[in-house]
């Protein structure tokens, strides 16, 4: 019901919308007749794009900052799309470009707000128990325990405890208060006293037995009954599930961007970054005569890094240090003699990383990922820290989520780098366009006001 008002909300608005600008446009209420296809064509396209971002679910309104920027996304396809069909049919001159701008905008305006008010509502009943799934727990204290935890630290509105079967000699402790009853003979009771959307059978699969008394006192009531994985350890739990040929397997490890996302983030890589070369070009030349001015060497320094799937790159960046002060490696410190005195305000401005956009350009890098190691501090930490080599899994950028973090410049010791690689590793788990721009816009503010950078 929530996800058909919600689709026909959408359609409601998209076509108020295309009203509201006609009366702007052309000081009427009535659509045109040849304007009715695009905007009933731009209705369809609307809410099928929005089904396929899955953006009427009910998880999408528990990140409403992130599905904004998704809807914003899925409405700029519908422009290029409905643009694209009346430029290959030649009847874009047929439409006032005026109205079909004041209609997307408008439209747009008024999907954001619907959804806003669509999720306020799911929030609020979600948090009174309602609009999730209630489930009954059957298991021993320590699976149930540590289910009810996982469930804690998802911190999930989709999900609700109603109450728990014990099996074993210990009761667990009680959750939000549901009742507790020991033994699988009180199952079926509680069952039907509660009427729990789903039975949650936490047991080990070498537990057949017990497995299937469960099974047999719930044949006759109309629920869903999952038998949990098997716990592998921690660092499993929550893993998707992918079917391979009928059977069921753990995804244990994943490309972190999908095809998808690596357009996407490719696109914007290269938008973004021919953007600001030609923004930036002037301040380029005028650093490239002073570091000339200042001593003589090259513009540039080129370094090898580390990158993506631990491949090599020539890292390119200004030169901030005397030629013989680059000889090697060794990571610059607070009053180090080698850099220049231009080279001070390059390093402590972040102006030197920007011809960093030439690798973008060249593929080598993204704007936004874990900052390239040196290769002979790769090989060094890549033996010292665990799963260190997983942030290679993702093009290394310019800026990451480590450097907006405070975990940038000079590593003293192992736990400083430790804490770096901890964040490069949260980015890479957890990549989304909108986590991107929230790093670029934060990149300003750590410019502006760290002092690590030297």
């Amino acid at each position: 019901m929530i996800e058909f008002a919600a689709m026909a909300g959408d359609v409601v608005i998209i076509l108020a919308a295309a009203i509201m600008a006609s009366q702007l446009r052309f000081d009427e209420l009535e659509l045109a007749p040849n304007y009715l296809f695009p905007v009933f064509l731009g209705a369809i396209l609307s809410v099928n794009i929005f089904r396929w971002r899955q953006l009427y679910s009910l998880e999408t309104y528990a990140k409403r900052a992130q599905q904004t920027v998704m809807l914003i996304g899925a409405q700029l396809l519908v422009t290029l799309i409905l643009l694209g069909i009346g430029f290959g049919s030649k009847t874009s001159a047929d439409f006032s470009r005026i109205w079909f701008t004041l209609w997307m905008t408008i439209s747009s305006v008024g999907l954001i707000g619907w959804f806003f008010v669509r999720a306020g509502f799911v929030r609020a009943a979600q948090a009174k128990g309602a609009l999730c799934d209630r489930l009954l727990l059957v298991g021993d204290a320590e699976r149930i325990a540590s289910f009810t935890v996982w469930l804690e630290v998802k911190n999930s509105r989709m999900l609700k405890v109603l109450g728990v079967v014990s099996v074993g000699d210990q009761l667990p402790t009680p959750v939000d208060g549901c009742p507790v009853r020991a033994g699988v003979e009180h199952l079926a009771d509680l069952a039907e006293a509660l009427s729990p959307d789903r039975v949650v059978l936490l047991f080990n699969w070498r537990e057949p037995e017990i497995i299937d008394r469960c099974v047999t006192s719930l044949r006759s009531l109309a629920l869903d009954v999952d038998l949990m994985l098997p716990r592998l350890g921690h660092e499993w739990i929550g893993r998707p599930i992918a079917t391979l040929g009928g059977l069921p397997a753990m995804n244990l490890m994943r490309s972190p961007l999908s095809m998808h996302g690596r357009l996407i983030k490719l696109g914007a890589d290269y938008l973004v970054s021919i953007i600001l070369l030609l923004t930036v070009l002037p301040l380029l030349v005028a650093v490239a005569i002073l570091i000339k001015l200042d001593s003589r060497g090259p513009v540039f320094y080129m370094q090898r890094r580390i990158g993506f799937q631990g491949r090599e790159f020539s890292i390119i960046k200004f030169r901030t240090m005397y030629t013989d002060g680059e000889a090697g490696f060794r990571q610059a410190t607070r009053g180090d003699p080698r850099i220049t005195r231009i080279g001070r305000l390059l390093r402590a401005s972040s102006i030197d990383e920007l011809p960093q956009l030439l690798n973008v350009l060249r593929g080598d890098m993204s704007l936004v990922g874990p900052r390239p190691h040196a290769v002979c501090m790769n090989a060094e930490f890549a033996v010292q820290i665990d799963d260190y080599l997983a942030r290679h899994k993702i093009k290394p950028g310019i800026t990451g989520w480590a450097q907006v973090n405070d975990a940038r410049g000079e590593t003293r010791s192992i736990e400083d780098m430790q804490r770096r690689v901890a964040y490069d590793l949260a980015y890479v788990d957890n990549w989304s366009l909108w986590l991107d721009v929230q790093i670029i816009l934060r990149t300003a503010s750590v410019v502006l006001f760290h002092k690590n950078a030297y």
